[in-house]
């Protein structure tokens, strides 16, 4: 009877190792999707090079096109046309830049704070020992694990949080008890 339960202990132990994995490769995953748009919304990151581009383009285009009216009026060798480029940007281009920094900024502040809230969600789990004392009690009371003897229920959830469910509190109790008179137990 102990080489099955121990049996059952290797396969509880190789299955939660096996789901710890998969979830680190999750959280490797979830964490590397989060740098990417940090990356892509830092201050210097890629995010608006096209916008920034277009915006370079048409000031070209605007101050070209300033100049030329200049030049139909006489007045393109004078000060005025050193100032088209200036005009623009604060009309312009200044406030595009300003628009286009804040939405960097609030973009990457959103990443920072979803990755954050990410981490933060993460729950490590472990062996659910409530499991494993039901399961020794099981064996035990002769059960051998095949289902027979005691009241135990699966818990809906592998991990942080379930609880077997028992019926009665005496029931409990004397599981309770159980529990502790076991060497197994106690070691826990």
């Amino acid at each position: 009877m102990a080489t099955e339960f121990d049996a059952l202990l290797k396969l509880l132990e190789g299955e939660q190792g096996k789901a710890n994995l998969a979830n680190q490769k999750r959280y490797e995953e979830m964490t590397a999707i989060f740098d990417e748009q940090l990356e892509l919304h830092k201050p210097g990151g890629s995010f608006g090079a096209g916008f920034t581009a277009e915006l370079e383009s048409t000031k070209r285009k605007d101050v070209a096109s300033g100049a030329q009216s200049l030049v139909g009026a006489g007045l393109y060798g004078t000060t005025t046309t050193a100032g088209l480029g200036q005009a623009w940007e604060s009309n312009v281009g200044s406030k595009a830049r300003l628009g286009l920094q804040d939405l960097r900024t609030s973009r990457y502040a959103g990443a920072l704070k979803d990755k954050a809230g990410a981490i933060e969600r993460v729950e490590d789990t472990g062996p659910d020992y409530n499991t494993i004392a039901q399961l020794a009690n099981q064996f035990g009371q002769g059960g051998g694990g095949s289902g027979g003897g005691g009241n135990y229920s699966a818990p809906r959830r592998y991990g942080v949080g379930s609880r077997p469910s028992t019926s009665g509190a005496s029931a409990g109790s004397s599981q309770a008890a159980r529990a502790r008179s076991n060497p197994f137990m106690r070691s826990l």
